[in-house]
C-alpha cells in the first residue's frame, strides 16, 4: 500500500506498509483487514573516489572540418568515407629482416562537408603483420580525384606506386612517386608522360630486382582508340627513354 524510504546511522531503511488479512468468527460476513509495518536495513559502503576522465585526439588527420566522417577501423586518424581498390606488394629478399615485409596501398574517398574526393595512402608491414609506419598519403594534392593505385617493390625493400588522378583540366594523368624501404619519400609525385591533354589511365608497375623500374598505361587519344604505354626508369627515378613508347608500334 505504500513504502518510504530512511537514512539512519549510516543504514538505509526500506519500509512499507502491509495489508495482513484474517477470518471474522464464525457468523460474521467477509474478512478481517489488519494493516501492520514491515521493514529491512541496508548497510551503506562508501564509494571509492573517482576521477573523471577525457579524451584527446592525436594521431595525424585530414582536414580540420567538425562534421568530417572518421574511419578509424584498420587505419587510425584517417578521416574518410570509405576505402577501396587496394594492392599489396611483397619482399622477397635474401636479408631475412626484410623478407616477407610488405606494403598496402589503397584509395580513401573523403567525404566531408567541405571537400569529397579520393586520395592515395599506404603502409608499410613486417612479415608477422605488425604495422611498420602509420598510413600516410601518397599524393600532395590532397584536392582532386585521385585513384586506381599500384605498387610494386624491389628487393632491398624500395617501392614505387603508381595511380591515375583527375587534373583542373577534367582529364586524367598517371602519376608515380618513389620511397625508401622504411616508407620515406624519396622525391615528390611526378608525371609519366607529358601534359598533353589526352587522358591517361589504368596504369601498372614493376620493378627489377636492382630497383628500376618501368610504368605502363593507357593512352586515350581524341581520335577514339586506345593505346598501351610504357616507360622506364633508373632506380634514382631518372627516365631511360625520353618520351613514352607505344607498345603496339
Amino acid at each position: 500500500l505504500h513504502s518510504k524510504k530512511l537514512w539512519s546511522s549510516g543504514q538505509l531503511i526500506m519500509t512499507r506498509m502491509k495489508r495482513v488479512r484474517g477470518r471474522r468468527r464464525r457468523g460474521s460476513k467477509g474478512h478481517l483487514n489488519s494493516i501492520g509495518l514491515q521493514y529491512r536495513t541496508c548497510s551503506l559502503d562508501p564509494l571509492e573516489a573517482r576521477t573523471l576522465l577525457t579524451a584527446v585526439l592525436t594521431g595525424p588527420t585530414i582536414g580540420t572540418p567538425p562534421n568530417n566522417i572518421q574511419n578509424s577501423n584498420f587505419f587510425p586518424g584517417i578521416e574518410a568515407f570509405d576505402q577501396r581498390d587496394i594492392q599489396v606488394a611483397k619482399i622477397s629478399s635474401d636479408d631475412p629482416t626484410l623478407n616477407g615485409d610488405f606494403v598496402v596501398v589503397w584509395q580513401d574517398e573523403f567525404l566531408s562537408p567541405d571537400r569529397t574526393d579520393t586520395d592515395i595512402y599506404y603502409r608499410l608491414f613486417e612479415a608477422n603483420g605488425s604495422p611498420k609506419t602509420d598510413a600516410a598519403p601518397i599524393n600532395l594534392v590532397p584536392v582532386n580525384d585521385e585513384q586506381d593505385p599500384r605498387v610494386a617493390i624491389a628487393d632491398d625493400g624500395s617501392f614505387v606506386v603508381t595511380w591515375e588522378v583527375l587534373n583542373d583540366a577534367g582529364n586524367f594523368d598517371v602519376m608515380h612517386r618513389r620511397f625508401d624501404p622504411n616508407g620515406i619519400p624519396l622525391a615528390e609525385e611526378s608525371l609519366v608522360h607529358e601534359d598533353n591533354g589526352f587522358d591517361q589511365r589504368n596504369p601498372d608497375v614493376a620493378v627489377y630486382a636492382n630497383g628500376d623500374y618501368v610504368i605502363a598505361w593507357q593512352h586515350e587519344p581524341t581520335d577514339g582508340t586506345d593505346d598501351i604505354q610504357v616507360r622506364r626508369y633508373l632506380a634514382d627515378g631518372t627516365p631511360i627513354d625520353a618520351q613514352p613508347i607505344d607498345v603496339a608500334d
